[in-house]
């Protein structure tokens, strides 16, 4: 059982992204700049072990979208979705393929990662393996995500190239992803296993702010995510009333309902 490591960045201008994320597996590089061009190359791990590298260079645009070839060009057996501003520990892959081996059944792993401390975001893990379902899969970020790429391409599950950094302010592409898996009966359990750190430091959710147009694509976002309209409003006053400390210093309860409102009605 091989695991490929689909990382998605921008802008690199060198494969250097490649160590400083302490890749020690095969690697897949989705690297959205201003040229198109695919480079495959051999490296070697800190065990000396032979890696395979493949970096595509694209003019694409979008989180969802560069998830998307990441995974139509994937060759391993198990994959995990990687950021720009992840540092894997040394042994990731051999805890993530522990996990599967293990567990034949296993469609999709989530995995802890120890997240820099950031205003917005407290990330917080479960202590105990837990399977996830539609409710607890909205908890589970894009990074912590590792599958099994034939149970993925079998189903023809994708992101949702309308929602994601590049094309809306709030995410949550991985949870409309999950929740895909879920609805095609997919097998997901979360693992308190460590595999590495991300760093808000680097990331550009360390730029986060709450505004009119965040709340405008988080309607969006709950309108596709629940499929209709009427579910995604209900979805959506919960959350406006349960993250309202979050925000009350930047947009009132009542701008911020106005601009979900216009996400989830007019928004398309």
């Amino acid at each position: 059982m091989k695991l490929e490591v689909l990382l998605s960045c921008m802008y690199q201008t060198d494969t250097s992204i490649i160590k400083r994320s302490n890749i020690q597996s095969d690697v897949l590089v989705i690297n959205q700049c201003d040229i198109d061009k695919v480079d495959e190359f051999i490296f070697y791990n800190k065990k000396g072990r032979r890696c395979k590298a493949k970096f595509i260079s694209t003019t694409e645009r979008g989180l969802s979208r560069s998830r998307n070839m990441a995974i139509r060009n994937a060759s391993g057996d198990i994959c995990l979705i990687c950021d720009d501003d992840e540092y894997f520990e040394d042994d990731y892959e051999d805890k993530i393929i522990k996990v599967f081996e293990q567990n034949s059944k296993l469609d999709i792993a989530a995995f802890k990662l120890v997240f820099a401390s950031n205003a917005y975001i407290k990330k917080k893990f479960w202590s105990v393996p837990m399977r996830i379902n539609y409710k607890t899969a909205l908890k589970i970020s894009s990074v912590q995500i590792a599958f099994n790429l034939d149970s993925i391409k079998r189903r023809k599950i994708f992101f949702d190239e309308n929602i994601g950094s590049g094309v809306t302010k709030a995410g949550g592409e991985e949870k409309i992803f999950l929740h895909n898996c879920l609805a095609k009966s997919l097998t997901i359990f979360y693992y308190p296993i460590c595999i590495g750190t991300v760093s808000f430091e680097t990331s550009q959710w360390s730029q986060f702010i709450f505004t009119k147009e965040y709340f405008e694509d988080w309607g969006y976002f709950a309108r596709r995510l629940r499929g209709g309209r009427s579910l995604a409003i209900v979805a959506g006053l919960y959350f406006l009333i349960k993250k309202h400390s979050d925000y009350c210093n930047k947009i009132s309860f009542f701008s911020a309902l106005k601009s979900f409102y216009i996400g989830i009605l007019i928004k398309k």
